[in-house]
């Protein structure tokens, strides 16, 4: 499966825990390496990494960026 996000739609929770598991900041971090857009993690994997622990399970994460550069993120952004 490519990891290109489909243009046009939302992607469902279902379908990106098939493209992109897991779930932790190291590999959002690693996906998002070539990326020249400014994020960074939100909500409450962000609460952890600021007091340095795991706090509780996660089933997600979520990342910020500002919207004139989401095109890039949601496009692999990057390049090569």
């Amino acid at each position: 499966m490519s990891d290109a996000l489909p243009a046009g739609r939302r992607v469902t929770a279902e379908e990106c825990e098939r493209r992109w598991e897991p779930w932790e900041p190291a590999y959002v971090g690693t996906r998002l390496a070539k990326v020249s857009a400014p994020w960074c993690v939100a909500g409450g994997w962000a609460l952890d990494l600021f007091v340095g622990s795991t706090t509780r399970e996660h089933e997600d994460i979520e990342i910020a960026v500002p919207r004139a550069a989401f095109g890039e993120i949601a496009s692999g952004g990057g390049g090569a």
